[in-house]
């Protein structure tokens, strides 16, 4: 692994700063199976997840937007103005 789970979960957040303007926590972990980063948001009682390939972490890593990152977190910040859960 390039860096570890928190550099990459630094780097979102510092890449998407409205994640934490709307009070998204986010967290990481590498899934050996699927060899891909899990993404894991929260936001109050709705949760969603997404995935980041290598590449898409690279990108994130190198301040380049965190593309694949962007539908969930849209998603997630309707869902929690709504009042709706996702998962």
């Amino acid at each position: 692994m390039k860096y570890t789970k928190e550099e990459l979960c630094e780097r979102i957040q510092y890449i998407h700063p409205d994640m934490a303007a709307h009070d998204i926590q986010v967290d990481v972990n590498w899934d050996k199976e699927r060899n891909r980063w899990r993404v894991d948001m929260q936001k109050g009682d709705n949760r969603i997840s997404a995935w980041l390939d290598e590449t898409g972490a690279d990108m994130c890593m190198e301040n380049k937007m965190c593309a694949g990152l962007l539908a969930e977190i849209t998603e997630l910040k309707a869902a929690a103005e709504s009042g709706s859960s996702s998962s």
